[in-house]
Formats: C-alpha cells, structure tokens, sequence
C-alpha cells in the first residue's frame, strides 16, 4: 500500500483556476492560504504546480510581494498625412 503524498499548505500570489482531481475545477484567490483539508480542496500535485510556476509560496515563510507587471508601453498617435485629395498642388 502505497502513502499518499502529503500536501504542503501554499499561500497564492496570483489568482489561478485548477483542478486537485482532474475533474473539478476551482478557482484559487490569490491572498488565500490551502491545503488538504480547505475549501476547495488542494491536491500535493497541484500544489507542486503552482509553486513551480510561482503563483504561490509555502505558507510557513512570510509573504513576498507579488512580481509587479513591466510597465505598459506608451501609445503614441501616428502624425496623420494628407491624403491624396488633401495635397497642395505644387
């Protein structure tokens, strides 16, 4: 008999949707803490996951803050040329 793998309680930086038995989907909220025994639940493979890719952290160490998004670019309008029935005759 093999001993199910326990499951770490994670804290999510960033809200994620996945599903603990490959059935169900839930939504996890980023703030939130799970593990095996929350609602919803929290499966030791989806919380490998979610650590792996960084959108939780082990609940036991202090909270980081999340990544901040890279500044957006800044939308420049184009100068607007005339058309061909706008051009000055030379």
């Amino acid at each position: 008999m093999t001993t199910p793998t326990p499951v770490p309680t994670i804290r999510m930086r960033s809200t994620q949707l996945g599903s603990p038995d490959g059935h169900a989907v839930h939504r996890y909220e980023a703030g939130a803490t799970y593990s095996g025994e929350t609602v919803p639940p929290m499966s030791a493979d989806l919380a490998a996951v979610f650590l792996r890719e960084g959108w939780a952290e082990d609940a036991n160490t202090p909270p980081t803050e999340p990544t901040p998004l890279p500044a957006a670019p800044v939308m420049r309008r184009r100068q607007r040329r005339p058309g061909p029935t706008e051009r000055k005759a030379g």
